[in-house]
């Protein structure tokens, strides 16, 4: 190999890198892929007994569990997740080259292999999937190279003149158990690998070696025997839903060729012309070898003609046996299961490139620049859409729990259809889970066990009806048979004691073709019906129940002449910062007055009526709100309000005010008042861990966080901040007896000019006095406000808006770290600057 050739090997390396690295992880994660990282993230055993009721061995799962545990924890897993996939996807550019060479293949087509299947939209498809699919590819390819290691090695190129046969079957052996742990399709390449040994052999006259081939795959079946009675119900009975339909023959020697040639997301009108490239490039890469149409550079480099029916037999005979057992047994051809065959493919095409261009016959090397051509122009398209067009983007389960997890209030139910689909929602749920499980299991008495639990309910269905078979009747199994009696008498008994479900939509045709889940909640009212992005529909439904009373012990309102409102503070009377409070409400319009857009405006205020935190909710959804219920109809509203870490500690009191969405006025009650008092309720201090990094450590008190939302003013105005300290230790001043004295201390807010004048300053002790410093406990977050009033005849210019602590009783000024070197010290910290305009 010379110097450019490994340059350019080098390149198509990096190429491939950077198109497998580009908007990795951009998407959300679609079904398959959740159940990949639930599974990477359960514990050893929850894995293996998962698997074991699913319908692929473990090893994948295995690996990526690994993976994650080397690499930090993150908030994005798709990412990290799917990088892994990217790894084994890069190997398979130098082990394709290893093949290509060692099949004697001139080192053009091998190096040609690389270039192509670093543009290949559908390799740069598998290695952006958070799925097994090249991981498997990458070991076939292992088990491929090693049991043809064991020929002798009489003429392959570039081959050592020393080869250990019992190393390349010891490493065969090891691939195909690695394989077969890692996708049962694995299984078609090995009989399809052996029996082209077998071909190969008998073709040079040779005699399979049968002693080290029987000991190989004899180790080889201990090796999986473990598994193997689990493996072979999986296959012989599958536990899930039949979920794959039968693909003629034509349909799918169309779609496995365009996906090998070009990925799955070239647009149909090219379909013919790529089908014509692929079509050339094989008729050239078999009448080149066969009838001598190269005209090698070198006479050793000829491609030997055995290399191309081995080539083609490794990438068509395993989808043609998947084909035989569709036809025989039960369907089981995808398209994503061709990838696994797929590496061998791009040397076939650029074998058909480098003919074209070595034909001896005139247009050759046109047909071979139009073919080049081509590929990569069709390559380019397929890529562009698929990265860009919403036809290929994946289920936005990302999309769709968030928004779940931002509607959900406590009391809510989450039904999830089908219920297999649960994975999605432990992958990007962040909050936490009560209880989940299948719906027919969740009975009164469960529902009275988990009253005030902290947590959402999720519950799941089953197939409708389905067959006893499914999930091979384990109580544990994702995939089971739902009585369609009981489903119906559990989502019934569900609406007179539960006031909202939430409906989590997706594959339910799968599971329930006949839509009685859908039927049964007709009995429900649809106020929300989100659809999200994806080709399998997958939608966000929310309804209230038609048989929700109004709680006897909730106060009540009359907002206007149209509107009854009841409403519970559904919260302990004390609490700390971070925690949430919850609220119920019910709403019923007037049976002859029309009603109108609303929204409530849950708040948090102090006794002097300061609002510390607010959270706004319309009242109904996109389907349906109090213009279109009907008269009498009482519609459930529970509303939740988290406490903002550094809440100060203190009396406050729970309200609710109604308000028009359109104008922001807010509606009043017959008495005039226009905030409905829910309850009072106490926060107490609670310490907190260090927050890091702050923005500033005065040593007793460390500035967090500081924000103003002041940019430009005027002369005059005052300038609002906000700030989140936290104490460090007890605020403390050595008394001259020894002794040690908690002291308070004072916020200094000033604005400074250029040259370090004083422009305004506010003197004052936390939240105006009312929870000194000397209360504060060690690592306690307190946030407070300020409002800095300037003088009205302040010079126009760019100010510092500073923060600085000094001692309640001798003004000292406290000092914290600032500029480069660490010694440096000053008694204020910079929070921005505020540009003053006259």
């Amino acid at each position: 190999m010379n110097q450019r050739t490994r340059l350019v090997l080098l390149l198509a390396l990096w190429l491939a890198f950077a198109l497998r690295l580009h908007q990795l992880g951009a998407q959300s994660l679609w079904y398959d892929e959740t159940v990949s990282l639930t599974l990477a993230r359960a514990p050893l055993g929850e894995l293996l007994a998962h698997t074991g009721r699913d319908i692929h061995p473990p090893g994948y799962y295995l690996l990526l569990a690994a993976w994650l545990q080397l690499l930090p924890a993150t908030p994005a897993p798709e990412f990290v997740s799917a990088f892994f996939s990217l790894v084994a996807g890069m190997l398979l550019l130098p082990l394709t080259f290893i093949l290509g060479r060692h099949a004697r293949l001139p080192i053009a087509v091998a190096a040609g292999a690389v270039i192509l299947q670093a543009l290949s939209p559908f390799h740069v498809w598998y290695s952006q999937e958070v799925r097994m699919y090249t991981l498997a590819a990458a070991l076939g390819l292992l088990a491929a190279w090693n049991l043809r290691r064991t020929l002798p090695a009489h003429a392959a190129a570039g081959a050592s003149p020393r080869r250990s046969p019992a190393r390349a079957w010891l490493y065969y052996g090891l691939a195909a158990a690695a394989g077969l742990y890692t996708l049962y399709y694995f299984v078609f390449l090995l009989l399809t690998i052996n029996l082209l040994l077998i071909a190969t052999r008998a073709g040079r006259g040779q005699h399979l070696p049968w002693r080290p081939w029987l000991l190989t795959h004899l180790a080889l079946l201990l090796a999986y025997a473990p598994w193997l009675p689990l493996a072979w119900r999986q296959i012989t009975n599958p536990p899930v839903p039949p979920w794959r339909s039968f693909t003629p023959l034509l349909p799918l020697l169309r779609e496995s060729l365009l996906a090998l040639g070009f990925g799955q997301a070239l647009p149909t009108a090219l379909a013919s012309l790529g089908l014509g490239i692929v079509a050339l490039l094989l008729l050239a890469a078999l009448a080149g070898t066969a009838h001598g149409g190269l005209r090698p550079l070198r006479r050793q480099d000829a491609a030997p003609a055995p290399a191309v029916p081995w080539l083609l037999a490794y990438t068509f005979l395993p989808v043609a046996l998947i084909y035989l057992v569709s036809v025989l047994r039960t369907p089981l051809y995808h398209v994503r299961y061709v990838f696994t065959y797929a590496p061998p493919f791009t040397l076939l095409l650029a074998l058909g490139l480098v003919n074209l261009w070595r034909w001896r016959v005139r247009g050759g090397r046109i047909l071979a620049v139009l073919a080049c051509a081509g590929l990569l122009v069709l390559s380019t398209l397929s890529l562009q859409r698929a990265w860009r067009d919403p036809d290929f983007r994946a289920d936005d389960h990302r999309a769709a729990v968030r928004f779940l997890a931002d509607r959900w209030r406590p009391g809510d139910l989450i039904l999830v259809n089908a219920g297999y689909a649960y994975t999605a929602l432990l992958t990007y749920w962040d909050q936490p889970i009560a209880w989940r499980g299948r719906l027919t299991d969740f009975t009164p008495a469960a529902a009275a066990s988990l009253i005030g639990a902290n947590g959402a309910i999720i519950l799941q269905t089953g197939s409708v009806d389905g067959p006893a078979s499914l999930g091979w009747g384990d109580p544990a199994a994702d995939f089971y048979a739902m009585p369609a009696a009981s489903m119906v008498s559990r989502l019934q008994a569900l609406a007179a004691a539960t006031p909202r479900l939430w409906h989590y939509r997706i594959y339910d045709t799968v599971t329930d073709p006949a839509g009685r889940v859908r039927n049964a909640l007709t009995d429900w009212r649809l106020f929300e019906d989100d659809v999200f992005s994806g080709e399998a529909n997958l939608r966000v439904q929310g309804f209230w129940s038609r048989q929700i009373a109004v709680d006897r012990t909730a106060a009540r309102w009359q907002v206007g002449n149209w509107l009854q409102v009841a409403g519970v503070m559904q919260a302990a009377p004390v609490l700390t910062a971070g925690q949430t409070i919850s609220a119920s409400l019910t709403l019923q319009r007037a049976a002859d007055q029309p009603g109108q857009a609303l929204a409530l405006s849950l708040r948090l205020l102090d006794q002097a009526g300061e609002v510390w935190a607010q959270a706004d909710e319309p009242v109904g959804g996109n389907q349906r709100d109090l213009r279109s219920v009907e008269a009498g109809e009482i519609l459930p509203l529970p509303l939740r309000l988290a406490i903002p870490p550094g809440t100060a500690p203190g009396a406050y009191r729970l309200a609710v005010i109604p308000y028009d969405p359109a104008s922001g006025q807010p509606l009043t009650t017959d008495a005039g008042a226009a905030s409905l008092p829910l309850g009072d309720l106490t926060i107490v201090a609670r310490a907190q861990p260090t927050q890091r990094p702050a923005l500033a450590d005065f040593g007793p008190l460390a500035l967090v966080t500081a924000s103003s939302p002041a940019t430009i003013i005027s002369p005059g105005d005052a300038i609002p901040l906000e700030i989140l300290w936290q104490a460090g230790q007890a605020p403390v001043r050595p008394s001259l007896a020894g002794l040690a004295d908690l002291v308070n201390l004072v916020v200094v807010v000033q604005l400074l000019a250029a040259d370090d004048r004083v422009a305004a300053s506010l003197e004052a002790q936390p939240l105006a006095g009312r929870y000194p410093t000397s209360q504060w406990l060690a690592g306690e977050l307190v946030r407070d406000r300020y409002a800095l009033h300037t003088p009205h005849d302040l010079p126009g210019g760019v100010y510092r808006l500073v923060v600085g602590i000094q001692r309640a009783d001798d003004s000292q000024r406290l000092r914290t770290p600032c500029g480069m070197l660490p010694w440096t010290t000053c008694d204020f910290t910079v929070i921005k600057n505020v540009e003053v305009r006259p």
